[in-house]
């Protein structure tokens, strides 16, 4: 095992020459981050200024880190002006004799002078040297791309008075909302639990002219890309609600995929369990459809695409087994069979890899269906209508009327796609209150409507329940 002393500037010069780009960059913004909250005992009238071309050096130089080849360019030029900056920063703290956060600042020039500089392996082991006098050694077997991952001062006691200046500093960060992003990057990189390297990344792109502007402007332009990333990230899908008068409507949320996909895993297990331990269904642990459903729950949560197939290929064997008499059609089989048809729409619709996945078969199988299926789809569309009201209501409509017209398959397969999944939603909710016994005669209709275009749309789009 090598540890490298940063005491000795030469020798930490020669030991970072061997290094690559990548790990020169970690290394020298991990050191800045040590010293980062010595930056708080500057009470110059620019101290925003200070911390926060600091931190931006810091930041530039961890992303540089990455390794992200595509982000080389702009880093380098990010970096070069953050070195300036925090240069400067830098002199001012000495002039107010300020000796701490002036080598904090220094350090972080030095950061982010590095990211610039492919060969400056001094600038990294002057950025070391300065990050504190009780931590010099570094085990090199350490390095790498976990190094993040790792607590700032792993393996090294925190000295007491960075330690207490450490709080203070986020203290004071906490008391303006400014500062949210900033000090939940250098709160978590102190403590290794720092992930989301796509928004850091996208801010250590920030151009120079809102840095130059101050806090303030840099703020309000990571909550511009805080906004984009959230709409790419999380897709925005439908939630299907019931108004006052007992009619469906439509609204737009925010879900995150991960979640659609807890709340599926315990719905299957739910319904699974159900059918499994009933005294009268056939359905039991050995069964094949029973396997393939316990795999798909136990080993494919992480692979949407194969978990969505997987619940299709369940519900067909089931199927399969209930026509030629293996499994009786119980209660609980049926409500499992439903579950699964509906919960495999419902990835289909709302999670974006299964959508993605399946959007160029699903056009391929429209494009077979003859026109007397297509105007089949459109009268179940017209019949699911009669129980909404508002936005829900006219978009049926207008679903019903573009499958009539006939004239577009593209138009048509996402017409009939999201009626079905709207369709699914509203079969859920119905089956909720009949096992509440709260169902109306009405809301049986409704139900049976919603069934039948659930049904039509997964032999269509799903061959019959088969992958």
């Amino acid at each position: 095992m090598v540890e490298v002393d940063f005491s000795d500037i030469d020798a930490a010069e020669a030991w970072f020459e061997d290094q690559t780009p990548e790990v020169r960059s970690v290394m020298a913004s991990r050191a800045a981050l040590r010293v980062t909250a010595n930056l708080g005992l500057y009470w110059g009238e620019d101290r925003d200024t200070l911390v926060l071309t600091a931190i931006r050096c810091t930041l530039t130089s961890a992303v540089r880190g990455l390794g992200r080849t595509a982000d080389v360019d702009w880093l380098d030029e990010a970096a070069l002006s953050a070195a300036r900056s925090a240069a400067r920063s830098a002199a001012l703290s000495a002039a107010h004799s300020a000796h701490s956060a002036h080598s904090a600042a220094l350090s972080a020039a030095h950061s982010a002078a590095l990211s610039a500089a492919l060969s400056a392996a001094r600038s990294a082991a002057l950025s070391a040297a300065l990050s504190a006098h009780s931590a010099t050694a570094w085990d090199s077997e350490r390095l790498g791309d976990d190094l993040n991952s790792e607590r700032l001062w792993a393996g090294v006691t925190v000295p007491d008075a960075l330690q207490t200046q450490h709080t203070t500093f986020l203290t004071d960060m906490s008391k303006n909302p400014d500062w949210d992003f900033f000090r939940t990057w250098y709160e978590q990189m102190w403590e290794g639990t720092f992930t989301d390297w796509d928004l850091a990344t996208e801010v250590a792109k920030i151009k120079d002219d809102v840095w130059d502007e101050g806090l303030a402007a840099v703020a309000e332009e990571f909550r511009g890309i805080e906004a984009r990333l959230l709409s790419e990230r999380l897709p925005q899908v439908e939630e299907i609600f019931k108004t006052d008068q007992g009619f469906y409507d439509v609204r737009s949320v925010i879900s995150e995929p991960s979640k659609l996909i807890d709340s599926i895993e315990n719905r299957v297990r739910f319904a699974l369990d159900l059918a499994v331990q009933s005294n009268s269904c056939d359905l039991n642990d050995m069964s094949t459809a029973a396997k393939v459903l316990r795999h798909a729950l136990d080993n494919c949560l992480e692979d949407p695409n194969a978990l969505e197939q997987f619940l299709r290929r369940g519900s067909g064997m089931i199927k399969a087994r209930i026509i030629d008499g293996t499994f009786s059609g119980d209660d609980e089989l049926g409500v499992l069979v439903d579950t699964l048809d509906e919960l495999a729409l419902q990835l289909r619709a709302d999670h974006p890899e299964v959508a993605q996945a399946v959007d160029a078969r699903t056009r391929q199988r429209f494009k077979e269906l003859d026109d007397k299926k297509r105007l089949l789809g459109a009268t179940l569309i017209d019949d699911l209508k009669e129980g909404t009201t508002g936005r829900l209501e006219t978009e049926l409509d207008l679903a019903s009327e573009t499958l009539r017209d006939g004239i577009s398959d593209d138009a048509s397969t996402d017409a009939l796609k999201q009626s079905g999944n709207r369709a699914a939603k509203i079969s859920l909710a119905e089956r909720a209150k009949q096992a509440e016994s709260s169902g109306t005669m009405a809301a049986l209709k409704m139900g049976l409507r919603s069934n039948k275009l659930v049904e039509f749309v997964m032999d269509l789009f799903s061959g019959g329940g088969l992958p």
